[in-house]
């Protein structure tokens, strides 16, 4: 009965770890290899779709428009100019969509993918792609082959009800993993191997009740890892950015006091120095700003910039702050948001936000999503 109890207790700390992680995942910006164009979720005549932004030309328009309601979506720009992006329709849904193309294909080749877990799981952060393969987290990892959709299944875990979410590491793969009793606030990051599918511990979070609210993010030469963790509860919430170094915990960053601000999903920049993340800060009780948060790894420059203030918000803090991501250009000068998942926000204040990284003032556009 004990074992029971404690396998139920393992799932729904589980299911709550990729709901929390699962609320941004579509809501992350993808740019271009050249910087030039980008590809985010927009509110379009009052339905969410993928636009694309063609920075030098000036235009936007929706890509790969579907029939039905699939706000569920993750994309990633690669290399040779196509686009992978994954849908569902359902959180609760069996398998995903698979679509890769370039932006301007009429007719992008379309893949439905089985899955043993809900769909949501899969598509917690930007989509995992190496050499011509997808990878895909879950209760056993697969990887899917981007020309004809073939799938891979990895072998199962040595541990019973494992779900693993992923995200990129360098060219390859991380993986986050709760240890135990998710809710005792011990977990784990590895590294997956892209061959085999098997697994491979790096480091594991410090146990002193941080609990993280998003995957890692490594920089370029893997030295670093950066994550987003709180701990307490909704009313009384610290956050905070854990810095790893060659496996050690280096630093924790404290974003605000209790309940006073809270940072979401974070990037580096190119120069592998600086973390940039979006954060929620209080306003009243019920607004939030939401603001451009930059620091180095070791908290000696930090600065914030506003992206939108005021606005209405009756969801936790921990929850707002993941519903508007950061993506940094390739070159480092630009930083990409979408207001996108702000449901409450007026149509007039919602766009792709663009913020000059190079400017001394970080200048602020909002460019309005398309009509159709």
């Amino acid at each position: 009965m004990h074992d029971r109890a404690r396998t139920a207790r393992r799932r729904i700390a589980a299911t709550l770890l990729f709901a929390a992680l699962g609320v941004a995942f579509a809501c992350k910006p993808t740019w271009s290899p050249d910087g030039k164009q980008l590809v985010c979720s927009g509110v379009v005549d009052g339905e969410v779709e993928l636009v694309h932004y063609d920075l030098e030309q000036h235009t936007s328009r929706v890509v790969f428009p579907v029939e039905h309601d699939s706000r569920l979506a993750a994309a990633r720009w690669l290399a040779d100019g196509r686009l992978v992006v994954l849908r569902c329709e359902h959180v609760s849904d069996k398998k995903l969509t698979l679509t890769v193309g370039a932006p301007t294909d009429a007719e992008p080749r379309t893949f439905e993918v089985p899955i043993d877990a809900d769909a949501s799981n899969h598509m917690v952060d930007t989509p995992v792609v190496v050499g011509g393969s997808l990878l895909l987290g879950g209760p056993r990892l697969r990887r899917v082959d981007l020309e004809d959709g073939s799938v891979t299944v990895g072998p199962p875990f040595e541990q019973e009800n494992v779900a693993l979410s992923i995200a990129p590491r360098g060219d390859g793969a991380c993986y986050l993993r709760a240890l135990g009793d998710a809710t005792e606030g011990r977990w784990q990051v590895g590294a997956v191997d892209v061959a085999t599918l098997q697994t491979k511990a790096l480091f594991d979070l410090p146990g002193d009740g941080w609990r993280p609210t998003a995957m890692p993010v490594f920089t370029a030469d893997l030295q670093r890892a950066a994550l987003s963790a709180t701990r307490g509860t909704d009313d009384a919430v610290e956050s905070v950015i854990l810095v790893f170094r060659d496996g050690e915990l280096e630093n924790e960053l404290r974003i605000g006091g209790e309940n006073e601000r809270v940072v979401g999903r974070l990037c580096w920049a190119p120069d592998d120095v600086t973390i940039l993340g979006v954060v929620a800060r209080q306003r009243g009780r019920r607004e939030v700003d939401l603001l451009l948060h930059e620091t180095t790894f070791s908290g000696s420059v930090a600065r914030d910039t506003v992206l939108l203030e005021g606005v209405p918000a009756s969801d936790a803090l921990t929850a707002i702050s993941m519903m508007v991501q950061v993506a940094i250009s390739p070159d480092g000068a630009r930083a990409a948001a979408t207001t996108a998942f702000l449901e409450k926000l007026p149509q007039e204040r919602h766009g792709l936000l663009l913020v000059d990284l190079r400017d001394k003032d970080r200048a602020l556009t909002r460019l309005p999503f398309p009509t159709r």
